[in-house]
């Protein structure tokens, strides 16, 4: 007869844990493997419902600023184009023809591409943590965004760079580039990849090259629509309360918000897009999904474990 200490435990053998089919979307909105098409856009969807306050916030600090300075840029009757007129002798006050609007127009496109780098680096973070069962909180998820974005800025530079290779030489070529660097914000912040991202995110999209363009002509699109669709309707009612209940020197103010808004609405969305394209191009060059599965069911030693996991 076995006897067993009544101090001592019963052990039993070690249970390797193990990912049910569905565990995945509960944590980060989407299956961590290959990907089609769809699942992509509705995995990028998934995502963003998951963590829509996270990504707001982000959003908030990130793109947020330069997207009000290009609203009350295009504001008539702002500040920014009262200057403009004293400086360019305007007195109609309109700006008309001001070349510090041009200007200004640069600096917020540049700063906006920026800042849509940073917050999907600010995303890859956010998944990273998620994946590693760490906790998240914005504030640290920004520090961590500027952080790496020390490095990003050469890859940022490298893009731009790209991008008017591209325009200068076909139009329609620019979808080229926009493929090569599609997963630049991922690589940056799950990565650490700094400058050489963009030499990451070529060879990333390079191994499903056609397929990745397709969903870069969908992203675009899809944000390109949710850019123009809240604008296009409050510049209707704006219009149909012309000289009734709204004040013609505060029309501009409703049409700032929904440009706010559409922009919240199609940055997060971008790079939701480019974070689940990056997922399903590793998963099927690197076998990410099934490194991660190993450490889970076959963990290492307490010491060589966290740096073991492929997100960690």
């Amino acid at each position: 007869m076995t006897c067993v200490s009544p101090t001592v435990p019963a052990s039993s053998p070690a249970q390797p844990t193990t990912h049910a089919p569905g565990d995945e979307p509960a944590t980060v909105g989407f299956v961590v493997g290959p990907m089609g098409f769809v699942e992509k856009l509705d995995g990028a969807f998934g995502f963003l419902r998951i963590e829509l306050g996270a990504m707001l916030a982000g959003a908030a600090v990130l793109v947020l600023p330069p997207s009000l300075l290009a609203q009350l840029l295009a504001g008539r009757t702002t500040a920014f184009t009262v200057l403009g007129a004293d400086l360019n002798n305007d007195p109609t006050g309109t700006g008309a023809g001001s070349g510090w609007n041009g200007l200004g127009s640069v600096v917020v496109s540049l700063w906006l591409s920026l800042g849509t780098l940073a917050l999907g680096v600010y995303a890859a973070l956010l998944l990273r943590r998620r994946l590693a069962g760490q906790p998240v909180e914005v504030r640290s998820l920004l520090r961590g965004t500027a952080r790496r974005m020390g490095g990003g800025l050469g890859a940022w530079v490298l893009h731009l760079v790209g991008l008017g290779i591209g325009f200068a030489v076909c139009g329609i070529g620019v979808l080229v580039p926009m493929t090569w660097f599609l997963v630049i914000g991922p690589v940056i912040g799950i990565e650490d990849g700094g400058w050489r991202a963009v030499g990451r995110s070529m060879s990333l999209t390079q191994s499903r090259f056609f397929g990745t363009m397709v969903v870069v002509v969908a992203s675009t699109f899809l944000t390109a629509l949710l850019a123009v669709v809240p604008s296009g309707v409050v510049d209707l009612v704006v219009n149909m309360l012309a000289g009734t209940t709204l004040p013609t020197d505060w029309e501009w103010v409703p049409r700032a918000a929904a440009g706010l808004l559409a922009t919240a609405a199609a940055s997060t969305v971008a790079v939701s897009v480019a974070l689940t394209s990056y997922v399903d191009l590793r998963c099927r060059r690197e076998g990410w999904d099934l490194m991660s599965r190993m450490v889970d069911e076959f963990p290492s030693a307490p010491t060589t474990q966290a740096s073991s996991a492929p997100w960690a």
